[in-house]
């Protein structure tokens, strides 16, 4: 059954997701973990795809996107929730020499292959990787929607935080209010994510 990125919306189509994660066999756990990861942390595909070991802060629980590669031309500070840890934990006691911490299989010096991953999820009956995508604009709605934070919260995490030192010592919650909702956002998509047995 093909599931449409606008079906994500729903917990059913939630469910299939990631039904349909967990039985491919055309996926390897390293790249159900990206898939897992990009979920998480309501971030770019392609941000997550270049990550790399020297981005992560493991004792600050951070991940800090250099301005070279983030869409906004500014650094980014990214809060690292528990799940996110686990899977960077777990890529980071599977690998040797590679810098990024999801590395093309085939050929670690480079990032995991989009194209690839995207012939995968088509495997799966899935929508490629504008699925993927549809996860931000699902963050969005269901951060919101709790009516816990105000829209500009939501959007600044969405965003994520510019790593600007002023910035930081203006608003000292400023990163654990983000924290906060990603591990609220983590704690709703748990069940789901706990059924691929990937962490």
């Amino acid at each position: 059954m093909k599931i449409q990125t606008s079906d994500h919306f729903t917990p059913e189509a939630l469910t299939k997701f990631f039904c349909s994660i967990e039985e491919n066999g055309k996926l390897y756990v390293q790249e159900k973990r990206l898939i897992l990861f990009v979920v998480l942390s309501a971030s770019h595909l392609k941000h997550c795809l270049d990550l790399e070991w020297t981005d992560i802060d493991l004792e600050k629980c951070v991940w800090t996107l250099p301005a070279d590669k983030s869409k906004y031309g500014s650094s980014q500070v990214i809060p690292l929730t528990d799940m996110m840890l686990k899977i960077i934990n777990l890529q980071k006691s599977e690998q040797n020499d590679s810098n990024f911490v999801f590395p093309n299989l085939l050929d670690p010096s480079s990032p995991m292959s989009s194209k690839r991953l995207t012939l995968a999820l088509k495997f799966c009956g899935l929508d490629g990787l504008s699925i993927l995508y549809s996860f931000r604009p699902l963050f969005f709605s269901l951060v919101s929607d709790s009516d816990q934070w105000s829209v500009e919260s939501v959007r600044n995490t969405i965003g994520h935080l510019e790593f600007n030192e002023t910035l930081i010592k203006n608003d000292k919650n400023a990163l654990k209010d983000r924290k906060a909702i990603l591990e609220w956002y983590g704690e709703y998509m748990k069940k789901w994510a706990n059924s691929l047995n990937i962490i």
